[in-house]
């Protein structure tokens, strides 16, 4: 049998407070004519608990939801968080969408990225600038320190530091100054004479202008200049009808997904004959 706990506080002739473990509980009125009225234990607010969730889209279109620790979490969250962060949560998808269907449009505009070659490389002057130290400045004499000369002499050897200290900064300073200036007048001096007298300095200029292209593929490229410098051949890999995107993707209207179609041998072929055209005349 169960022990009840009930204590009872007298607060004014006919009104108690009654302690009970289910609740407190008003007692109004003399005994035997009485009226009790009882209230419900107090709530406590707790405090807003956060957390942070990944949200990922898989390669199949479905979003996949997990906590910091890459745990699942539960479908209540997901709504909750579906609710609050909806617009974020579709910019993702339109993102992943974008990424997808970017893949198939960078193959067949991989000739917008290719350097012209009826441009000429210019020289464009990098300025330099990291500021220059400034140097500290004298200190005064005032009323109290010539008063206490250890206060004047103390202020000399902080000013002595402080200048020692700049006078390293500065020769830091010139030193970045004059490697700057150096490299610069190196590269006017490869642009402007280097890459139209000297054929390793024109292989040089040409691999590092290949390297800038934004290749959609993984592509292998080899070239050979002539020894005069007059012509260039180039030998590009290009990709085999295999390697053309497999899938497409779109957002529906509505849902939290991104939809995912694959890519049929038809259009495949269809894409890849202008993406080696493309690639040939790049």
């Amino acid at each position: 049998m169960g022990v009840r706990f009930r204590k009872s506080v007298k607060l004014a002739p006919g009104i108690r407070m009654n302690f009970g473990g289910s609740g407190i509980s008003w007692t109004l009125g003399p005994r035997g004519a009485s009226v009790s009225v009882r209230t419900r234990p107090f709530a406590v607010a707790q405090p807003p608990v956060r957390m942070s969730v990944n949200i990922n889209v898989e390669d199949t279109g479905e979003l996949v939801f997990t906590d910091a620790a890459g745990a699942l979490i539960s479908q209540r969250l997901i709504d909750g968080v579906r609710k609050q962060h909806g617009p974020a949560i579709r910019a993702l998808i339109k993102c992943a969408c974008d990424k997808v269907n970017r893949e198939v449009e960078a193959l067949g505009e991989i000739h917008l990225e290719s350097p012209s070659p009826l441009a000429r490389a210019a020289y464009q002057p990098v300025p330099f600038t990291l500021p220059q130290p400034s140097e500290p400045l004298s200190p005064r004499k005032d009323f109290w320190d010539r008063v206490f000369k250890w206060r004047w002499q103390a202020k000399e050897v902080q000013f002595m530091m402080a200048h020692a200290k700049f006078a390293v900064a500065l020769a830091d300073w010139h030193a970045q100054r004059e490697a700057h200036l150096a490299a610069g007048e190196a590269r006017r001096k490869f642009i402007e004479v280097d890459i139209l007298e000297s054929e390793p300095a024109m292989e040089r200029h040409l691999e590092a202008a290949l390297q800038k292209v934004q290749w959609p593929r993984e592509t292998h490229v080899s070239f050979d200049v002539s020894p005069d410098g007059s012509s260039v051949a180039l030998d590009v890999d290009l990709p085999e009808i295999e390697d053309m995107p497999a899938r497409t993707a779109s957002v529906p209207a509505r849902g939290y997904r991104l939809s995912i179609k694959e890519t049929g041998p038809a259009q495949k072929q269809k894409l890849y004959w202008p993406t080696c055209t493309v690639w040939d005349f790049a």
